[in-house]
């Protein structure tokens, strides 16, 4: 194989790669974070208990019972990294906060109690105001029911395929040699 050939061939392929970038829109082949995963998990009363450390929380689930006001002690291990708890609820494709708390931590680790209203029966989710997209978890109300199946979403590339009918390469036979 000659250098032309090898120079036309890496050509190639990196206008495949290129082209397959295009067509995605993002240029990132990295998986994005499913959401939660809509679990169930009982209710242990109505004083919660949560950690922050790595950031990340240290359940991915929380219960209490419906119709009845609750706590959550709330300990922020990131030093110098701000956290809270927040309640939202995304059945309806907005995100209505149930509650919001306190950020805390951004001086060094931190704790507190927040003191949440009682809540209707649901599903929701609790999550980290400074940090949706990795500090998230179910949360759930009294007993409704199950969690439907969800699916996650990925940004995988796409199937491609390499088309080179508007390109003007020159036409080399195998057993043709270029002239110079």
């Amino acid at each position: 194989m000659t250098a032309r050939h090898k120079a036309i061939g890496g050509f190639l392929t990196v206008l495949a790669t290129v082209s397959g970038l295009a067509v995605t829109g993002n240029g990132s082949f990295a998986e994005s974070k499913p959401k939660p995963k809509l679990q169930t998990c009982p209710a242990n009363g109505t004083a919660l208990a949560v950690k922050a450390s790595d950031n990340k929380y240290d359940k991915d689930c929380l219960a209490v019972p419906a119709n009845q006001a609750f706590t959550i002690d709330f300990d922020n291990q990131d030093r110098g990294i701000p956290h809270n708890v927040s309640i939202y609820d995304e059945s309806q494709g907005d995100e209505k906060p149930l509650f919001k708390g306190e950020v805390i931590g951004e001086g060094g680790p931190a704790k507190t109690t927040y003191k949440v209203p009682a809540e209707p029966q649901g599903r929701y989710v609790f999550r980290c105001d400074p940090h949706p997209e990795f500090m998230v978890g179910d949360f759930v109300v009294g007993n409704p029911p199950p969690p439907a199946e969800t699916t996650t979403t990925s940004t995988a590339p796409p199937s491609t395929t390499t088309t080179t009918s508007g390109l003007k390469l020159p036409k080399v036979l195998p057993n043709q040699t270029q002239r110079r």
